[in-house]
Formats: structure tokens, C-alpha cells, sequence
């Protein structure tokens, strides 16, 4: 063991509920970062010395070694629950907060391990006051900005019943597997209830290549200076993400798709067939791919300097993004500061069709507003398989309709909307050129956009279409990727090449796959000279299988390399595709005991290029 010198260190707690708890305390620290061990299996806590060869057992003997800059690699096995950041247990809505480190300390999988958790929790919603006073964190100006520093990264790892992250600052999930256990609808407490990552009123927290499977809503957040970036949110019967309040958000490359809670829209009433008396309202949901909504409707927690760019859409129950809150009407006078929500990016993503309106944007938003680069896919072939039933193909406009705020009846209005900009989108059947002399007029920028079909003049570089700019997509979106191709992929010949405004070409540099665009930029998010790479990712090799439980099997692999960059893996269960993951580790669950099943896992890139399947 290395001297130590004084400093903060960590204890950990076993509590009557068998979870892990950590709280803060003074003591010893090392001088510089170590490596340690766990092996649920076959390590030892007395004996162990926490090497690769004579490793620890539980995370009670490595939260009381570990110390700021430390890393921890877990081998397979189940690890349990881990609580920090908080008074030992007691819940995060009643619990005192406590400071865990001044340095990142790291928690991941062991190469070609696949360990388990049982789930994260982190923080406390209380803190003291300068007057000493004990008060609930909100997400308001007179509150803290986080009142936990952690700096705790969990990477690689298999979360079974989910994350919580209650005021922590500097928590980083990278890619785990995020799943809860049990029902995922059929009451209020499980649609509502059933989160992958739930993080409320934290800072500098960061949420990356995560796989987010059999959950209810992907990610619910509020908070600051947060990041959600390249994470798979799937097969789901809720919303992919939640948005709720709070500053400085970027949202980029997700993938998002699947989504539905089994239910056709009911009255809400007692009469509804999802009607659910313990909560006393229905259960059924509008399922989005991503929604914005403000907790308080005060104008305290309205949603600032936030960039939404990069993400696929598809596959889903009502809306591709709602965007929406509670102060619409109401008179900057009567607002609590920030007041309105302000400074939105949205760009260079593509919507796949969805069950209601794909984009509606129904609040206004000061300080500007850019909706640019984006993609609507026509897909009219589109039929599809949720968790819990088919869904048909689109059958209206309305799948592929972007609905934007333009009553100007509160007099503010005016001023907020001649921030707006909105150019060199691909807008789908229903978009917004039947509108297209309203927002015009009243709009600062609306330019170098194409709309679907046919209707009145269009100016400033604005166009309608009939042949669609991008490769066509002949039946299913998901059999349609998975064969290689990326949708809004621009063929030689497409009228969107070239054609897109340049006036404001230097703020966006490159496209949804990352690729340069040039000083004359192409309409929509993929720029055609940055829709050339062919090459395909070269094959995973050393896949290795293990089975966890009687109907769990972990698999890993060693990563594939790309000329560009590879962007997931695709995992098939014989010859059907079990799922997909940006990390080198999967589980696949649900599975029959005692049945032989034969796995293989290909590679593909931004540009859909796929590599060839390992050896099954």
C-alpha cells in the first residue's frame, strides 16, 4: 500500500436494506491514482490485496480503500445496489447530502467482463441554507446548482433496476446497459415510475453510450451544464427523454425509436380502460420521442441555452419531439427569473415518420430560436412492432407535420419571434410550407427549406418537392438501417445538393454524421460530400459468451475499427437481430433455461456501413 496523507476519503455503510451506502469523512487519501479489483465471484475482502490476482470481493471493501483519482475494474458477477452521497440509508427526498470526492473515481468493467449492479442512487434533494437552514433543492435561481459533488464515472457496466441521481454534480454513466425491473405500464407508478436515469436538480453530469432498454421513460432531467450524448433509448413504453428544466443542456447523437405504452388514447376518465384508481387518472401516455415541459410554470425553471443535434428518431407512439410548457400567455411581468426559455439549437437530425405530429414547438423562446439541417423521412411503408403490439404504417400528413408558435397575441411575442430562424431543413408531407406566408412574415430568417408536395409561392430560396431529395425507403425504417443504409442519405442528382442557404453556413460545420459541409452547404442533415465513405467497419473478433443467469447471457467482444469512426454494434440472436449496443458488452435477457442459442455481432459506422458478422 502507498504512505497517505491527510485528506477526504470514503467509508461504506452496509444498511438493514442491503444497500451500499457511502457517506463523507475525514482521513487518509493517496498520494497518486491506483488500480484495484473486484470479483464478486471468487475475490476476498480479508485476504485480498485488491490486484488482478488476489483481487476484493464487494464494493464495501473498495469504497473504503478507494480515494480522488482511483479506478476500480469490476470481473463479471452481481455487485448489488450502491447509495452515495447521502445520509446512510435513508431515502434521497429525506436524506442530509454529503461531499464524496475532489477528483473522478472510476468504476468500470474489467476488459471482456460484464459485471452487474442492481441499481445506482446518488445524492440528496436537501441542503442547508447560508442560514443553516434545511431546505428542498429546486430548480429555481435560489437554489444551489447541485449541492453533491461526487465525481463518480460508472462505465461499461449492467444496471438492472435503473439510475438515480438527486442533486449530485459531476456523475458521468458511460456506456451501461440501463434497464428496471418488472412491468413497464398498466399504472401510473410504472409509466411514470420506470426511469433508466433519473437526474434531478444536479450539475456537470454527463450521460454517453448508454444502451437504455425495458424502462418506462429513458432519461427524465432537470438540472445544469448536462450532457446526453450517443446513448441507444429503445424498446420503451414512455417517453425516450424528459426534459423538465434548468440550463446549458447538449442532447446529441441519440438514436431513439420503439416507443409505445401498449394503450390507444383514452377519455382520462374513469370510463378510460386504462384508468387507475390507486393514482386516480389514466395511465395511458403520449409517447415522444423527446418531451419539454417546465415543473413549476413559474418561469423559474424555464429551459435555457440548450442544442439538440445529431439524433435519429423513429418508431414512435405519438411525437418525435414535443416541445411545450406551462407559461405560455402569461406576461414577462408576472414571471420569476429566467422567465421564458431561451437560446434553442435544433439541428441535423433526422425524424423517422411518428404516430402524431413529429415536431411542434409550442412555446416561445427568446433570445433566439434555429431550427436548421434537420430531416423529415417520408416512409410510408413504415409498419412496425413495439413491446406490446403492431403499429401501422402512417397513414396521414400528420405523421410527418412540424407545428411552430406563431400567435402574437401576447405582446412580447413579437419580438421573441423575429429571433427566430428557421433554414435548409427537409420538411415532410404536412410541414410547415402551407404556413409558409406566416411564418415568413413572422420569423427573422426562414430560407433554402424543401417542403413536401405542392401549394403557394415560396421565396427566399424555399422550395416544394415531389421526388424525394434523399435514398427512398421502400418498407420497414429498422430493416432498412440494419441492411447498411443511413436514412436522408443524399444520392448523386439530389436536388437538396448544393442548394441550401449560405448566409449563416459557418455555424454549422458539419453534418448529423460529423462530416464537413462545404461553403455551399446541402439541404437537410447529411451533406453529400460527407455521404462518400464506403468502408466498412472491420468484423469484432473475440466474442465470448457467458450465461449470467438461467434466461441471461452477457456477451463481449473486442471493438471493430472504422476509417471514420464506428458507431454500435448490432447483436443477433441466430438470425434475428436481439438488439444493438455503442458498447463492446451485451446482455440479452428474457431468454427460455436450458436452450441452446447461437449469437453473432456485426460493427457499422455513421454512414451505415456494416461490417461482416463474427463467426456464429
Amino acid at each position: 500500500m502507498k504512505n497517505r496523507t491527510i485528506g477526504h476519503c470514503i467509508i461504506l455503510h452496509a444498511c438493514a436494506t442491503g444497500l451500499l451506502v457511502l457517506a463523507a469523512l475525514t482521513g487518509p487519501q493517496a498520494l497518486a491514482a491506483s488500480t484495484y479489483y473486484l470479483d464478486a465471484t471468487n475475490g476476498n475482502d480479508t485476504t485480498g490485496t485488491g490486484t488482478n490476482a488476489k483481487p476484493y470481493k464487494t464494493f464495501t471493501k473498495a469504497l473504503a480503500v478507494v480515494v480522488a483519482g482511483d479506478t476500480v475494474l469490476l470481473n463479471n458477477g452481481s455487485y448489488g445496489a450502491i447509495e452515495a452521497g447521502r445520509t446512510p440509508g435513508v431515502p434521497a427526498y429525506a436524506a442530509t447530502a454529503f461531499n464524496l470526492f475532489s477528483d473522478w473515481v472510476t468504476f468500470k468493467a474489467a476488459p471482456g467482463q460484464t459485471p452487474h449492479l442492481s441499481n445506482i442512487s446518488l445524492g440528496s434533494l436537501w441542503y442547508l441554507n447560508s442560514s443553516g437552514t434545511r431546505v428542498q433543492l429546486d430548480i429555481g435561481p435560489a437554489h444551489p446548482r447541485g449541492n453533491v459533488n461526487c465525481y463518480l464515472r460508472f462505465e461499461g457496466l449492467v444496471i438492472e433496476d435503473g439510475v438515480e441521481i438527486m442533486g449530485s454534480k459531476y456523475v458521468h454513466i458511460k456506456n451501461c446497459t440501463i434497464n428496471r425491473v418488472g412491468a413497464l405500464n398498466g399504472s401510473v407508478a410504472n409509466i411514470e415510475g420506470k426511469v433508466g436515469i433519473n437526474t434531478l436538480y444536479g450539475a456537470y453530469n454527463t450521460f454517453e453510450g448508454n444502451d437504455i432498454t425495458h424502462v418506462a421513460v429513458g432519461i427524465n432531467a432537470a438540472g445544469f451544464n448536462t450532457v446526453i450524448k450517443d446513448n441507444h433509448i429503445h424498446h420503451n413504453s414512455h417517453d425516450g427523454i424528459h426534459l423538465l428544466g434548468g440550463s446549458d443542456w447538449l442532447i446529441e447523437g441519440n438514436r431513439i425509436h420503439d416507443l409505445d405504452d401498449g394503450a390507444n388514447d383514452g377519455s382520462g376518465g374513469t370510463d378510460d380502460p386504462t384508468w387507475d384508481p390507486v393514482a386516480g387518472q389514466a395511465w395511458n401516455r403520449h409517447v415522444d420521442g423527446i418531451q419539454v415541459y417546465d415543473l413549476n410554470g413559474d418561469g423559474s425553471d424555464a429551459i435555457c441555452n440548450v442544442t439538440i443535434r445529431r439524433n435519429l428518431f423513429y418508431h414512435l407512439e405519438a411525437m418525435g419531439m414535443m416541445l411545450q410548457n406551462k407559461t405560455d400567455g402569461i406576461p414577462d411581468s408576472q414571471l420569476v427569473a429566467p422567465g421564458r426559455f431561451s437560446n434553442w439549437v435544433i439541428e441535423n437530425n433526422i425524424f423517422g415518420p411518428a404516430g402524431g405530429r413529429l415536431l411542434i414547438v409550442g412555446f416561445d423562446i427568446s433570445g433566439g430560436f434555429v431550427l436548421r439541417h434537420n430531416t423529415v423521412l417520408q416512409a410510408p411503408n413504415d409498419s412496425w412492432t413495439s413491446i406490446y403490439r403492431a403499429m401501422p404504417a402512417p397513414s396521414s400528413s400528420d405523421s410527418y407535420n412540424v407545428q411552430m408558435w406563431t400567435d402574437t397575441t401576447l405582446p412580447e411575442r413579437s419580438t421573441i419571434f423575429q429571433k427566430y430562424r428557421v433554414y435548409n431543413n427537409i420538411f415532410g408531407d404536412g410541414g410547415l410550407g402551407d404556413s409558409y406566408s406566416t411564418y415568413s412574415s413572422t420569423y427573422a430568417f426562414v430560407a433554402g427549406n424543401m417542403f413536401y408536395g405542392s401549394g403557394n409561392t415560396l421565396t427566399n430560396g424555399n422550395r416544394w418537392y415531389a421526388t424525394l431529395p434523399y435514398e427512398i425507403i421502400p418498407g420497414n425504417l429498422q430493416a432498412w438501417i440494419d441492411s447498411g443504409h443511413l436514412p436522408g442519405w443524399l444520392p448523386l442528382g439530389s436536388t437538396a445538393i448544393n442548394a441550401g442557404s449560405a448566409t449563416y453556413a459557418t455555424e454549422v460545420p458539419d453534418d448529423y454524421s460529423g462530416h464537413t459541409r462545404d461553403s455551399q452547404p446541402d439541404i437537410g442533415a447529411c451533406e453529400y460530400s460527407a455521404s462518400t465513405d464506403t468502408t466498412a467497419p472491420t468484423v469484432p473478433t473475440n466474442l465470448a459468451a457467458a450465461a449470467a443467469t438461467a434466461t441471461r447471457i452477457d456477451l463481449t467482444w473486442t471493438a471493430s475499427t472504422d476509417a471514420v469512426g464506428v458507431t454500435g454494434y448490432g447483436i443477433y440472436r441466430g438470425s434475428t437481430l436481439a438488439g444493438t449496443t455503442p458498447s463492446t458488452s451485451y446482455s440479452d435477457t428474457g431468454l427460455t433455461s436450458a436452450t441452446a442459442y447461437t449469437y453473432s455481432i456485426n460493427a457499422y459506422d455513421a454512414a451505415g456501413n456494416t461490417s461482416a458478422k463474427t463467426s456464429a
